[in-house]
């Protein structure tokens, strides 16, 4: 489709997705003579609530090359170390990667691991902040938390 490669204004790039969006409309409408194009041509139809949000949103891709990117890693990794042993090895992996995978997309000016230390460091204080605010009867608040220890 090439609108993310081009240098359009806003309303350059939405008049332009609105010609491709078109475009694409017409062919799902046009009939088709093989089975199997109708079968994927009734994809589109069914869900065209759901397919075409890039038109109206510029910030929504149209495609997913940057998903299958993010993946082919921990695919590669699943690959070349035979997959997980057990069915609890795969879910834990896959949380796992979910998890690194997102806060790598969020980190602007740290490293994963200054991230854990925080995130560790942060449990912990959860954790004595907690039993001491139920022993003392005061409400638990992580914002209180936040300000009270050196993660504030």
């Amino acid at each position: 489709m090439h609108l993310y490669s081009k240098n359009y204004s806003d309303s350059g790039y939405y008049k332009e997705a609105k010609k491709i969006k078109h475009k694409i409309l017409e062919i799902v409408d046009a009939e088709a003579q093989h089975m199997e194009i109708r079968n994927i041509q009734d994809i589109f139809r069914k869900n065209e609530k759901r397919l075409y949000h890039w038109a109206s949103y510029r910030r929504v891709p149209a495609d997913n090359n940057r998903t299958e990117g993010d993946l082919r890693s921990t695919v590669i990794a699943r690959k070349v170390s035979f997959g997980s042993q057990s069915l609890a090895g795969a879910k834990a992996r896959s949380i796992l990667m979910t998890i690194f995978h997102t806060v790598r997309k969020k980190l602007l000016n740290s490293s994963i691991e200054e991230w854990i230390k925080l995130t560790k460091d942060l449990y912990e204080a959860t954790i004595n902040y907690s039993e001491s605010s139920w022993q003392s009867g005061r409400a638990f608040s992580l914002r209180g938390l936040i300000t009270r220890t050196s993660l504030g």
